[in-house]
């Protein structure tokens, strides 16, 4: 499984438990990784600050940086198509 893989798959883990976090042992149960791979990946989105962590209970959660490039996405594809989202139904997102 390739890093990026890996990677997406801890976001999309901790994103799924953002209200209440997930430490690394939860991360590493829900996404069956290697502990140090998990490890090392959270400890670089964090650094990154992707994913904010509570040194007081050890968990990580979803951030707001990591938001705001899928706000951007959001917006940009609506600046390009103002369409509804029922009338976007079955389209293919643009390229951007």
């Amino acid at each position: 499984m390739s890093a990026i893989t890996k990677v997406f798959g801890i976001l999309k883990t901790i994103i799924a438990h953002h209200w209440c976090g997930l430490a690394c042992f939860e991360v590493v149960t829900k996404t069956r990784a290697p502990k140090p791979t998990a490890h090392r990946l959270l400890e670089t989105l964090v650094r990154l600050d992707y994913l904010p962590y509570d040194g007081e209970t050890k968990k990580h959660f979803g951030g707001l940086k990591f938001a705001s490039l899928g706000c951007r996405l959001t917006f940009r594809s609506c600046q390009l198509h103002p369409a509804l989202p029922n009338e976007m139904a079955g389209r293919h997102p643009p390229h951007l």
